[in-house]
């Protein structure tokens, strides 16, 4: 007997059954064999297709789902969350930054705002516009390595350099535009895939202290994505030590068939959750959510048919969480994409006018912003 879906720790929305009771019925999938007697939470289930179906409401936060083998003795128990405000939502998350941070502060007496700076300005009309939310994931150096990949940025910034002139626009601008940690520095890559607790523990207090100083922390974000969605279950542990309660990653495979951007899980394990929004790891007490698609990696001409792709899957469909990357927007920078705000401003609207509402991770599906609202 085997849970086909829900599985241990799947979070559902609306797209996932029908709505009622401010839960969703949801059809819970068990597989056996078709002459055996299973039970649901007590209810008996129907042999439909392939598998045991019987119709079950999730509207809890946490939900425990039983399945009971009447004919063998066998029973499963498995965790079930309800995330009632990711259906309908996005975001625009950005990862490798510092380089803004070097030109804020190198412009520190002649900028009158932070959005002066024409990286961020892309950001602020997107929110003026949209009313988009901004996840930036930042590095806390940028060296000699790094450098390698532009002609003109030579000179060497780390976040400590950065100015606190501007805190408390940073601070008024919180609700749409937040900051965590992603590594180090571009090189190496998957800095985290093999890295001690105490490797981690450092990276993270660095950057930590210098976002709380120049931005508050208001400003500091309790999700983060990893540089390469690297993190082994130590680095991870590690993160929720220091507050952050979601990770978000690619949870699909590269062309050789191996897991990208998926911090710890298995081929088997991404196999399982690569067509979800979010779901939670029970045992390490931690919410991963899939990052829909890499916006720096598409043609202008393919944005609008992969995101209505995406849309189209039910699983991935609540939350469109959309990536760039910073360095992409540079004119020196190696494969610079001259259409970067075209890119940012395409996502935005297509996710407006297909009813998605802005929202960060954590107010979609941690169980203290759920219960909040």
């Amino acid at each position: 007997m085997k849970f086909i879906f829900p599985v241990n720790g799947t979070c559902v929305h609306k797209y996932d059954g029908i709505e009622q009771d401010g839960g969703i019925l949801v059809p819970v999938r068990i597989l056996a064999s078709c002459e055996d007697d299973i039970r649901v939470n007590g209810i008996k289930a129907t042999y439909d297709q392939g598998a045991f179906v019987v119709p079950l409401l999730i509207d809890g936060y946490r939900n425990t789902v039983t399945a009971e083998n009447l004919t063998t003795g066998e029973s499963e128990k498995i965790a079930v969350y309800h995330v009632p405000h990711a259906s309908d939502k996005y975001r625009i998350s950005v990862d490798d930054n510092i380089l803004f941070l070097q030109d804020i502060t190198y412009h520190r007496d002649t900028y009158q705002s932070i959005f002066d700076n024409p990286y961020l300005a892309v950001f602020k009309k997107a929110h003026d516009i949209y009313g988009t939310k901004v996840h930036m994931n930042l590095f806390y150096e940028y060296n000699a390595d790094a450098m390698q990949l532009f002609s003109d940025h030579k000179e060497y910034f780390n976040l400590s350099m950065m100015t606190d002139a501007f805190k408390e626009e940073f601070e008024a601008n919180a609700h749409w535009l937040r900051f965590s940690i992603h590594s180090y520095a571009e090189f190496p890559p998957r800095p985290y895939a093999h890295a001690t607790m105490e490797k981690a523990d450092e990276d993270i207090k660095k950057i930590h202290k210098e976002i709380r100083r120049f931005a508050g922390d208001a400003c500091l974000s309790n999700v983060c994505t990893t540089h390469f969605g690297s993190g082994n279950r130590g680095v991870v542990r590690t993160l929720r030590n220091h507050g952050y309660r979601a990770l978000t990653g690619y949870f699909t495979l590269d062309k050789q068939g191996n897991p990208l951007v998926a911090y710890y899980y298995t081929k088997e394990e991404v196999g399982t959750v690569e067509h979800r929004d979010f779901w939670r790891d029970e045992e390490e007490d931690i919410t991963f959510g899939r990052i829909d698609t890499v916006l720096n990696s598409l043609k202008m001409d393919n944005i609008l048919p992969t995101l209505e792709a995406i849309k189209a899957d039910n699983g991935r469909r609540g939350f469109l969480s959309m990536l760039i990357h910073e360095q992409y927007f540079y004119p020196d920078y190696k494969t610079y994409l001259p259409f970067f705000e075209d890119l940012i401003m395409t996502a935005c609207k297509f996710a407006t006018e297909n009813g998605y509402q802005p929202s960060f991770i954590s107010e979609a599906c941690l169980e203290e912003y759920i219960r909040r609202k």
